[in-house]
């Protein structure tokens, strides 16, 4: 495209933003005394929002980056402003959020519930959750070596599924809730 037909077609409203992450981040989890660690290798990850103008992408705001033209047609200021801020992403992150993309999170949950599953099944780990007073929100997730003294594990606490216990260990609370949930290692 040429840059007077670019600039015609966002004058009309001619264009749509759409959103864009990526992640390339490896989890290495593991036991680190009496809690796990993701041992999160890698800082590829990004979110943002593109520009796009009859099919081809125009222009890129990354969010914790600077906003770029991502041809040579035209320059930055030929955007408007409002389209650079419709583009925008804020650097706020609310309670309950990751700082991190969606992929990352996905990436994230799924090499914990591989290692988790190769736990359990290999080294014989129990996963349990304690309830401690009963609310959503109030809650520490153990993982319980085969090697645990019995005397150690609680028999209110609830065994749970892979899945559950992932769920559980990433959980960070929502708008309305705050976290007060832990992990340990018996």
């Amino acid at each position: 495209m040429k840059k007077q037909e670019i600039i015609e077609a966002l004058a009309a409203g001619n264009y749509k933003i759409e959103h864009r992450e990526d992640c390339n981040c490896s989890f290495y989890w593991d036991i680190d005394g009496d809690t796990i660690t993701d041992n999160c290798q890698g800082n590829e990850c990004w979110e943002g929002n593109v520009l796009i103008v009859a099919g081809e992408e125009i222009a890129e705001s990354i969010r914790y980056d600077t906003s770029r033209v991502l041809i040579d047609e035209i320059d930055s200021d030929d955007i408007p402003d409002e389209i650079w801020d419709e583009m925008r992403m804020s650097d706020m992150v609310e309670q309950g959020d990751s700082a991190n993309n969606d992929t990352h999170e996905r990436n994230r949950r799924d090499a914990l519930t591989c290692w988790l599953e190769q736990l359990v099944t290999d080294d014989k780990y129990r996963l349990m959750r304690d309830n401690e007073r009963g609310f959503a929100n109030e809650f520490v997730v153990i993982l319980v070596s085969p090697d645990a003294d019995p005397e150690d594990i609680d028999d209110d606490w609830d065994e749970l599924t892979v899945e559950e216990w992932a769920d559980q260990y990433l959980y960070s609370g929502d708008a309305a809730t705050q976290d007060f949930s832990g992990c340990k290692v018996i």
